[in-house]
């Protein structure tokens, strides 16, 4: 799929009820949004970095945070820690990757995504997850495969 403009991420959460993208929310937490989105089946892939300024006034370092919108309820979760990203380079390569893994897996197994705790490994936690084990075995059984 091709990639999302802000735009369209921003007007598919405010429709859903979001308030992730106001004005005073972003800018309490500097957050920024990267240009490139990822889209999958039931949401999009997105990275935003943050900057905080704590009150002694002097701005720590910009950090980055992998996020995911669900698209049916427009809820904005994190994918792994927030700002787990020293680089912009890396927290964009970790989205595409989880991105693919989950196009991939709907592809082959027709899953539907699940929140999973964030302490797993990103790569992971679509395939560990207990009740993804058991919706891919039930899955199976359906198409006559086990």
């Amino acid at each position: 799929m091709a990639s999302l403009a802000v735009a369209e991420l921003e007007s598919l959460a405010k429709e859903r009820g979001s308030h992730f993208f106001d004005e005073k929310t972003m800018g309490f937490f500097r957050s920024k949004v990267m240009d490139q989105t990822f889209p999958v089946h039931g949401g999009i892939y997105f990275v935003t970095s943050e900057q905080f300024v704590p009150s002694t006034g002097a701005p720590y370092g910009r950090r980055w945070t992998v996020r995911f919108i669900d698209a049916a309820s427009g809820d904005i979760n994190t994918v792994g820690k927030f700002q787990q990203y020293s680089d912009r380079t890396s927290a964009m390569r970790e989205a595409k990757e989880i991105s693919e893994q989950h196009a991939s897996d709907d592809d082959e197994r027709n899953i539907d995504l699940v929140r999973v705790p964030d302490a797993w490994p990103l790569r992971t936690r679509l395939r560990r997850h207990p009740e993804v084990r058991v919706r891919l075995h039930r899955r199976r059984q359906q198409h006559g495969r086990s």
